[in-house]
């Protein structure tokens, strides 16, 4: 049996990750790079310089020369081009007239980590005292009613409105209620009269402002301006952004405020701006003077137009108050390690609540093969990223307080567009989301696409009827094509942000004519219903497997308009755990829903800590082996049978949300004292390609079914596959006690001719504790590595791909073996020595009693180097001096007991045999390779073993020494 244990968090370099635990509130501003900033400005192309904080521009070639601008960079970048911007902030639109292109993009980034701030924002100073604490100065410029926008010490103040919030939080306005409202609707807009008691002052004095209304059932917002008043504290105004029915109409009791009205400035932290006279009045936090604070108004949209254009990176340049936008056909912009606040604001709707900021706001990734990654987002009064195109991600960022105006707007909003009708292969993949007006992951009109490992909380914080993760799209139905929805981990969404509230909110919501999803290993909970399939357009093949649903009124709920002709044919649901109840209608076609453990509250289920959102099984758990076999997704399930719910019992928590702090990175895995631990493949640590995993192939080859598609390993339901030579994925871990450890490594297809080895590192020192070879079993199998040493504390493991790969590997598991505390040897490290393990029936002699695991020897290739190479081989440092001296063959006596089994994975040796592999020199080097199998397999060897091994050396052609002279830059002896 497994064993259960705790999450450790690890401190490394590089774009944060924690696990699942509840966030703390923080998130993160900006993932250092590992890199030296320096020497990548040394590499070759040519390389620009800005320093905004000169006095007047250079030619931008050199550190002491520098452009003054960004924009002047941007006019002579080309393809290669590295643009290094000084910290500072920039008051411009960057519109880089060249591309890039795969191998050579044009990089704008932040010179050594220095904050760069690219600003849609201008200065206002000048302030006069106007009455108390109001001031006013001029401001000419404006974005137009209703999308002006003020800051203060880079904190957005509010439009005058009644009532007051004096938080200033954007995402939960402060609401008054209407007291008796009529309405009717004419000519596409309704006409409203809502009379309030409590509206301060004489109602003609709020003639000109404007009405924000969250009427009927609060699906979305609208505004309206005030055209009358008349006696009673009555107010009559229109709202032409909502539709006809009973759903949008205003009716008594609606919530509403009052903004953009001089009569409301009357709190701190509020503005008003005369259209007539150009005049700012503000009432800062805390009153007295603006010109002691920084006051700026937004005076520009876009922080950098890339429309386009093509492989353009931007790494650590921070946007405030304006977005970046890409186009139809710009392809592979990379957008990196960015903090973005105030992407986009709009306080007035129009036309169509519906639609108004959906295609238009936040970071726009419109094209193909653009990400943003490791980076944050905040404040939008829209989208806090929008998505069309072919093959874009975004992975591993912080999206919060987003569409805070209410409308049909999302953390990340992914659609089709009338001139780009199709959005596939998209990512989104380990990021945290929380604080909408409405939902946080919008997507309709999908395909193939993975939506995976997000954490997603407090979402519908203004709005009802809608999810978490809500999915539409009809024509007449839409096809997904199999977009997968899994490991994400959704909590606290209720309508209006009220868990008392009974109106729609849900985490996970295949809305009007959604079809063909799987969703899969998810968790919610603390929502109003944690999964609804709205019936409407016949949404048929939703594959529903192996979550952990808990709602507060539904767990799953199926339903629609006229039931009876609806048709839902092909949907399954199977292996869940479901708290709260289950209604789902027979719609023509019945669904398949079987093994499902339904209960009716949380306690009867057997969570480690449902309070604190652990929703693992305990030991005792009745849902445990409930589940049937429903390949892929029930693979290398713990007991007789799947469990029911998201967690295989033993299994950690699945990863899910970046980071929320800088000093949590990823989990490191404790290995129990007793008992075995087991790590899943999928969960190697996150630092990035070339850090913590080398692939060989650029793409996640499990298309829409990837477990982490924000790396290029083979990831996908939860096993890592296509495996290739010299392909490796690292672990951290976190032995509790020193001592000797068993492996078991469960792959399947692992060939005769494969094996994986295993290294360890302390962070210093790496050791090769010894090679897994396969025997060609088809179906997943553990195989074995015995009898190995760990020390205590933080050390990394490397499993490295060795033979022809095409297995897959499902986990690997560690074993403490013998009493806790016995006596053990030091672990082993390049250059030291391991006593060697002897028996009655082997000889040794004391120049040839050890082991040694030598350290690699760099760039000299000598003939006395090789053989220290295929003595690191076989680990017979001591035989190979023997050969030297010329010490006879002692035969048997000579024979040498492997210590676990021959350690082959040598840096060196691995040259050597990709070498081999490129020019296709047999048999010298398969000889050399299937000899180490051999002596694996054996755990033997004798002197003339290391004769026949090492005779061939002389026999190489000339052409593998010329390959390795010109990769080393060093003549080679024969």
């Amino acid at each position: 049996m497994f064993t259960n244990f705790t999450k450790l968090f690890v401190k490394k370099k590089g774009p944060n990750r924690t696990a699942n635990s509840q966030p703390a509130r923080k998130e993160t501003s900006r993932r250092l790079s590992m890199e030296v900033l320096e020497d990548r400005m040394l590499l070759s192309g040519d390389s620009w310089w800005v320093d905004g904080n000169v006095t007047s521009s250079g030619n931008g070639t050199s550190l002491g020369t520098p452009f003054k601008t960004i924009q002047e960079a941007a006019n002579v970048a080309q393809a290669g081009s590295t643009v290094n911007i000084r910290g500072g902030t920039y008051r411009e639109t960057v519109i880089p007239i060249n591309s890039g292109t795969s191998s050579n993009p044009i990089t704008f980034q932040a010179y050594n980590n220095e904050t760069v701030t690219v600003s849609g924002t201008e200065l206002v100073t000048a302030w006069t005292q106007q009455s108390g604490n109001i001031y006013q100065a001029s401001m000419l410029d404006s974005m137009g009613v209703g999308n002006d926008q003020i800051f203060v010490n880079s904190q957005m103040m509010f439009w005058a409105r009644f009532p007051n919030t004096t938080t200033l939080d954007v995402s939960r306005p402060v609401w008054d209620t209407s007291s008796t409202v009529t309405s009717s609707f004419v000519s596409g807009q309704w006409e409203v009269s809502l009379t309030d008691a409590d509206l301060p002052g004489d109602a003609s004095e709020w003639v000109g402002g404007y009405v924000r209304m969250s009427s009927g059932s609060g699906w979305v917002q609208d505004t309206g301006q005030i055209q009358a008043s008349s006696a009673g504290n009555t107010l009559d105004f229109n709202l032409a952004g909502l539709r006809v029915g009973a759903t949008y109409q205003p009716v008594d009791n609606d919530r509403y405020y009052i903004t953009g009205a001089f009569k409301a400035l009357d709190s701190a932290g509020e503005w008003y701006r005369d259209p007539n006279t150009d005049t700012l009045y503000l009432w800062q936090p805390g009153g007295g003077d603006p010109d002691n604070a920084v006051v700026e108004y937004k005076a520009r949209e876009l922080a950098f137009n890339l429309s386009g254009k093509d492989y353009i990176v931007l790494d650590g340049v921070d946007v405030f108050g304006a977005s970046i936008r890409t186009s139809e056909s710009s392809e592979y912009i990379t957008i990196q390690n960015m903090d973005a606040k105030y992407v986009s604001h709009f306080e007035l709707i129009g036309s169509d609540a519906w639609q108004r900021g959906k295609e238009d706001t936040g970071i726009i990734l419109k094209g193909k093969g653009n990400t943003l990654k490791d980076s944050t987002i905040a404040y939008s009064a829209g989208n806090g990223v929008l998505v069309v195109g072919e093959g874009n991600s975004v992975v591993n960022n912080v999206i919060r307080d987003v569409g805070y105006s209410a409308t049909d707007t999302a953390a990340v909003q992914a659609l089709k567009t009338a001139s780009m009708p199709i959005n596939r292969n998209l990512k989104i993949a380990f990021n945290t989301m929380y604080n909408s007006g409405r939902s946080l992951i919008v997507h309709g009109y999908v395909e193939s696409s993975s939506i995976i490992n997000n954490e997603l909380y407090n979402a519908m914080l203004q709005t009802s009827d809608g999810g978490a993760l809500s999915t539409y799209g009809v024509d007449p139905v839409n096809d997904s094509k199999g977009t997968v929805i899994a490991y994400n981990r959704i909590y606290d969404i209720y309508a209006f942000g009220d868990p008392a509230n009974s109106k729609l909110a849900v985490g996970i919501y295949p809305d009007n004519g959604s079809s063909n999803y799987v969703i899969h290993n998810n968790v919610v909970w603390n929502a109003g219903k944690a999964l609804q399939i709205n019936t409407y357009s016949n949404p048929q093949g939703i594959l529903v497997y192996n979550n952990t649903l808990i709602g507060r009124d539904l767990a799953i709920d199926a339903w629609g308009p006229d039931p009876g002709t609806r048709n839902m044919a092909g949907t399954v649901i199977r292996n869940n755990i479901l708290v709260g109840g289950v209604s789902i209608y027979n719609t023509g076609s019945p669904i398949f829903a079987a093994s499902n453990f339904s209960v009716g509250t949380v306690g009867a289920v057997g969570f480690v800590d449902a309070a604190n959102g652990d929703l693992r099984l305990t030991s005792g758990s009745s849902a445990r082996d409930y589940g049937e076999i429903v390949d892929p997704y029930t693979a290398g399930f713990n007991g007789t049978a799947p469990d029911a719910g998201a967690t295989e019992f033993g299994d950690l928590q699945f990863l899910a949300g970046t980071g929320q702090d800088d000093s949590l990175d990823f989990r490191a895995y404790p290995i129990s004292d007793t008992g075995s631990t087991l790590i899943k493949a999928i969960w190697y640590d996150t630092l990035g390609s070339g850090v913590s995993y080398k692939d060989v192939d650029a793409e996640n080859l499990f298309g829409a079914a990837s477990d982490r598609p924000a790396e290029g390993v083979d990831a996908g339901f939860q096993s890592v596959g296509w495996t290739r030579f010299g392909e490796w994925l690292e672990y951290t871990i976190d032995v509790q006690s020193a001592g000797t450890y068993d492996w078991q490594l469960t792959a399947s297809e692992l060939g005769v001719y494969d094996s994986v080895s295993v290294q360890v590192s302390d962070g210093q020192n790496w050791n090769t504790l010894g090679r897994v070879h396969g025997d060609g079993t088809p179906q997943l199998k553990a195989y074995s590595l015995e009898g190995t040493f760990l020390n205590a504390g933080l050390q990394t493991v490397r499993l490295v791909i060795n033979g022809d790969g095409g297995f897959a590997i499902e986990s690997f598991a560690l074993e403490r073996v013998g009493a806790l505390g016995a006596a053990t040897s030091a672990a082993a490290g390049p250059g030291s020595t391991i006593p060697v393990e002897t028996t009655s029936s082997v000889e040794t002699t004391s120049n040839i009693a050890t082991v040694q695991n030598l350290t690699p020897v760099g760039e000299d290739f000598s003939a006395n180097h090789f053989l220290n190479t295929i003595a690191s081989v076989v680990n017979m440092q001591a035989a190979v001096d023997d050969l030297r001296v010329g010490q006879p063959d002692n035969g048997s006596q000579a024979e040498l007991r492997i210590l676990g089994r021959a350690r082959y994975n040598n840096p060196l040796v691995e040259r050597l045999l990709e070498a081999d592999r490129d020019f296709d020199f047999y048999p010298e080097i398969e000889e050399i390779d299937l000899l180490a199998i051999e002596l694996h397999k054996s755990d033997r060897l004798g002197h003339r073993d290391l004769i026949d091994l090492t005779e061939g050396l002389s026999g190489f052609e000339s052409d593998l020494f010329s390959k390795l002279q010109e990769e080393h830059g060093e003549a080679i002896e024969r």
